[in-house]
């Protein structure tokens, strides 16, 4: 027990030398103070087929099946098929959970070990050594195939993925679907705060900072953190609004002080305009004022500056009156370890100048 405690003054004083602990510190923000095992999927693998209009679980389901065919393919090419010593890591143990995968995964099947002495060399098999390969909770079953667990999964990714990609990671493991719901913000920092030190530590306290529990889609989280570079208030993710009679309707983004909402249509939303129209007039009914993103939108930085500026000049007009707009958007690491610029306050004419996509 001293151990463990000591273990966690010590990480956390390397990454947050000035912030105190991280449960101190993320809590500010969404953090739940304990552990709910009831809001976790009791299970790990999806027994049954979803129909393919639920299009995360079904996602889910075929990235999951796709994982299980990749593990099977393993087994029959090593000895007897034994797979009980590997365990599926990184890009793979992504896939057996079913989880929304970050951008430039490797495709190539992964294990991990926690030896260098029990280093496999087998063709198109990535073999990771992990000294936290054992450690308490790094491991589940999924299907009976040996998994590196949700948290030593975003551990081990955040060698290699970029700050933002790591962030949306995080937010994919907990997201709002419970069936899909792999971990939550306390286990991760637990299960963090327990290990060795690893390569990439410090970037996983930054991460934690800006991972938010309930989200949808990486997507979402993307044009979240865009927001936020550009200078807008963090908005609350999956807000939930009901109309006259009481059905209830989410909205992406929220600033529900000002009711002004974001939405992100994903390529799903092109066969759905009958639902998603229903949900915006259930919103306009009750006030709100609903900006719409596609993916052009978000990627192209002349029309995110001009989508972004008309989203601040909402709130600008709604009472709000800490909208300080970035000329350049902050790098991500930057929001993630506290530092900001003091920006002056942007006049009418500066979001002019921002519509215009007067950015680098």
């Amino acid at each position: 027990m001293v151990s463990a405690v000591s273990t966690f003054f010590v990480f956390i004083s390397a990454c947050f030398t000035t912030m105190g602990s991280l449960f101190d510190h993320i809590g500010q923000n969404n953090f739940r103070t304990g552990p709910e095992p009831a809001s976790l999927a009791l299970m790990f693998e999806l027994v049954q087929q979803p129909v393919r209009s639920q299009i995360m679980r079904y996602g889910a389901w075929k990235r999951q099946n796709d994982a299980f065919l990749q593990m099977g393919s393993l087994g029959r090419r090593i000895r007897a098929g034994n797979l009980a010593d590997i365990t599926a890591s990184h890009a793979t143990a992504i896939s057996l959970l079913g989880v929304a995968p970050p951008r430039g995964l490797d495709p190539r099947t992964h294990i991990v070990v926690k030896e260098w002495r029990n280093h496999r060399h087998i063709n198109n098999v990535v073999c990771h050594y992990s000294k936290n390969a054992d450690a308490l909770g790094a491991t589940i079953d999924v299907a009976g195939y040996s998994c590196s667990s949700p948290e030593a999964v975003f551990a081990q990714m955040s060698q290699y993925l970029e700050l933002e990609d790591l962030i949306a990671l995080g937010d994919a493991l907990m997201c709002r679907d419970r069936l899909l719901r792999r971990t939550t913000k306390y286990l991760l920092a637990q299960f963090l705060a327990d290990c060795e030190r690893f390569r990439g530590s410090r970037k996983c306290c930054k991460a934690l900072r800006l991972i938010r529990e309930d989200t949808d889609s990486p997507r979402e989280t993307y044009l979240r953190l865009w927001l936020l570079r550009y200078g807008l208030p963090e908005p609350t993710v999956n807000y939930e609004v009901q109309d006259g009679s009481r059905q209830r309707f989410y909205l992406d983004l929220a600033y529900p002080e000002y009711r002004v909402g974001v939405e992100y249509n994903g390529k799903h939303h092109h066969g759905q305009w009958a639902e998603d129209l229903d949900r915006f007039n259930a919103f306009q009914s009750q006030g709100w004022h609903i900006f719409v993103a596609e993916s052009r939108m978000v990627d192209n930085h002349l029309w995110r500056a001009r989508f972004i500026s008309e989203i601040a000049r909402a709130l600008y007009n709604a009472g709000a009156t800490d909208i300080n707009i970035r000329p350049k958007p902050l790098p991500v690491s930057q929001l993630c370890d506290g530092r900001t610029a003091v920006n002056r306050r942007y006049s009418n004419e500066a979001l002019n100048n921002l519509s215009a996509g007067l950015l680098s």
